[in-house]
This record gives structure tokens, C-alpha cells and sequence, in this order.
């Protein structure tokens, strides 16, 4: 591999390394890059790829979030509302539906 291809490379992985904090799924994400030689070859396919990277990561930091949405211990929450209120039979968050 060239100099110049290590030095992309390089770069390219301290930035994904903001968007996948887990080395070990950091380094799989490098090694599928590395290795291929569509996005070797291709800096349209590069952009392409850390973008679908950051859309997946989105998606599962939004899903994160929803599993960890639960109701807390002693709190009143709003069940049902009027469209357009928070509440959980609108489709809002436990969260979002608390009553202050």
C-alpha cells in the first residue's frame, strides 16, 4: 500500500473514530475499507460509505434511546391527551409525557 493511501487512511479513521466509538467496530469498519478496492479507488465511494456510517450510527443511537425510555420510579405521567399533547397515547416519550 502506497504512502499516500496509508496517510488517507489514517485520516479517514480519526474521523469515523467521532461517529463509532468502539475500537473494536472502528478497526472492522477500517478493515472493510482497506480492503476493498471499489473504495480504494473511489473517493465519491469513500464519502458515500462514511455517510451511510454516520446515518446507521444515528439510527442506532435513536434506537438506544428508545430502550432506555422507561418510566421512573414516583413520577406521573400524562397517558392520554388531546391531539397534539404529550402524552404516551400520542406517540410521545415517557420523557416527554411527564407531568411537571
Amino acid at each position: 500500500m502506497g504512502q499516500l493511501k496509508r496517510i488517507q487512511l489514517a485520516l479517514m479513521e480519526k474521523e469515523l473514530s467521532e461517529m463509532i466509538p468502539n475500537k473494536d467496530d472502528l478497526n472492522f469498519v477500517m478493515d472493510i475499507i482497506a480492503d476493498d478496492p471499489v473504495v480504494k479507488s473511489h473517493e465519491q465511494k469513500i464519502k458515500q460509505c462514511k455517510k451511510e456510517i454516520r446515518e446507521t450510527w444515528e439510527a442506532i443511537k435513536q434506537d438506544q434511546e428508545k430502550l432506555e425510555d422507561r418510566p421512573e420510579y414516583n413520577q406521573e405521567y400524562k397517558l392520554t391527551g388531546a391531539p397534539g399533547e404529550k402524552c404516551i397515547a400520542n406517540g410521545n416519550t415517557w420523557k416527554e409525557s411527564k407531568v411537571k
